[in-house]
């Protein structure tokens, strides 16, 4: 394998362990967000053995992939990279900005 070859192949593997750390991060987390999403009426779905979150919100449905950091607001595609706080802050922001906060 050449110098570059050699190179993508530890990118490749460095990019995977960090996938698997982000996701092991939001399962470990699981019991927060869920009671997070309880206190605000919000509905947790916890899909595909854990690689697929969504929240059911007044303002709309949204989607996260934990171990890419993958967050879908409604009506637009996904993209960033958020991890277990910064989602929750994004869907709660959102939220504020449609006028639908919970008090």
């Amino acid at each position: 394998m050449g110098e570059m070859g050699e190179v993508f192949r530890v990118m490749k593997e460095m990019n995977k362990q960090a996938r698997g750390r982000r996701f092991d991060r939001a399962v470990s987390s699981r019991v927060i967000v869920e009671k997070w999403a309880e206190q605000r009426g919000f509905e947790l779905k916890v899909l595909n053995d854990g690689y697929h979150w969504q929240i059911k919100t007044p303002s709309g449905v949204f989607n996260w992939w934990p171990s890419t950091g993958k967050l879908q607001r409604p009506g637009q595609s996904a993209g960033g990279r958020y991890n277990t706080s910064a989602m929750m802050r994004t869907v709660e922001l959102w939220q504020v900005e449609k006028g639908e906060a919970h008090d």
